[in-house]
């Protein structure tokens, strides 16, 4: 046989393999989206049923002996999407639903399970059971090798109130490289008041920096002025980071003793730092920043003229006086900056 023929068949074959992998896939999208289809009715059939079970609990006889096995699956994502949107009178009463379903022996199961989604969708289930068997099965969970599988045993431990300890969610969730992702920074903002001394005595210690962010910017969600003296520890920190958090929790506590660190931050080598400043100087509403403020309308990076002059405006009184006097200055970047802030805010003339 000639190398040609044999090239010839060579590419028959493979052709004839692409169409049937072709064909294989486009059969095996058309059962997902028909399963898709019939789960999506289904669904909307259960829902029906939960809310009519939460209206007549002495129907769950009947709301029973329509389950069918499959369902099981289809519940758990229900209940998952339902718990985030009941509220008041009916999120006590879908809790009892869940419970005389069995969906916290369920879930505890499901911990266990192979897949990490299944286990974060679980955790986030159980938050809303306060059993002692449930909150040690979410601590153990803080284990888990997926760390979106810890974040939600996390978030479910502080909805439950049961953390016993800020330092061992900060072992369980945080690197010593790199930032706290955005949903620790978030679980952290809610762990309340209750967690101020715990995170007070954080700042004293020897940790990282990603933990000291972590601590600073849940202190300015605590919303209690005695964290004040010890964010102020920070505001020179080496790291930008923790400069910045430090800046956005003296904001969020708009107590004046911040005002020498937040005006020393105006003029910090780093843009991020001097915008972050800026802001903070606008909602202390510090007058003593006025003259520095003016001068950032001049900064080469837009996002710090533009936060100085919301800054001005918010200071109000001789912070807008001074808008309009930079409108008007020779200063191409204080001028247009200002002009635009005042059109933003409906004072210009």
């Amino acid at each position: 046989m000639s190398i040609l023929l044999i090239i010839w068949w060579s590419c028959l074959a493979l052709a004839g393999l692409s169409i049937l992998a072709m064909g294989g896939l486009i059969l095996q999208r058309s059962a997902w989206n028909r399963r898709d289809r019939r789960d999506a009715a289904r669904r909307d059939h259960l829902k029906t049923l939960a809310w009519q079970l939460m209206e007549q609990p002495d129907r769950f006889l009947e709301f029973q002996h329509d389950l069918r096995a499959e369902d099981r699956r289809l519940l758990l994502h229900l209940f998952s999407d339902l718990l985030k949107k009941v509220t008041g009178k009916y999120a006590d009463r879908f809790v009892r639903v869940m419970r005389m379903m069995g969906i916290v022996e369920e879930c505890l199961i499901r911990l266990n399970d192979r897949q990490w989604t299944v286990r974060a969708e679980s955790c986030s289930i159980l938050s809303v059971f306060g059993d002692p068997a449930v909150k040690m099965a979410l601590y153990r969970a803080l284990d888990d090798p997926a760390i979106e599988v810890r974040v939600e045993a996390a978030r479910a431990l502080v909805r439950l109130g049961a953390v016993r300890s800020v330092m061992e969610l900060i072992h369980y969730l945080v690197t010593e490289e790199g930032l706290p992702s955005l949903a620790v920074v978030d679980l952290f903002r809610n762990l309340g008041n209750g967690a101020v001394t715990e995170l007070l005595e954080l700042t004293r210690g020897e940790t990282s920096d990603a933990t000291k962010v972590l601590v600073i910017d849940a202190l300015g969600h605590c919303n209690d002025l005695q964290a004040v003296p010890a964010l102020l520890e920070f505001y020179a920190h080496p790291s930008k980071n923790v400069r910045l958090a430090t800046l956005l929790s003296l904001g969020l506590l708009r107590d004046p003793r911040a005002a020498p660190a937040v005006l020393l931050a105006m003029t910090d080598s780093d843009w991020e730092v001097r915008t972050q400043a800026a802001i903070t100087a606008g909602l202390i509403g510090l007058h003593e920043a006025i003259p520095l403020l003016e001068h950032m309308l001049e900064d080469d990076h837009w996002w710090v003229r533009y936060r100085a002059a919301e800054a001005l405006y918010r200071v109000g009184g001789r912070g807008i006086e001074a808008l309009y006097g930079a409108s008007a200055r020779a200063h191409r970047f204080a001028a247009e900056i200002a002009w635009g802030v005042l059109r933003e805010k409906g004072l210009a003339a």
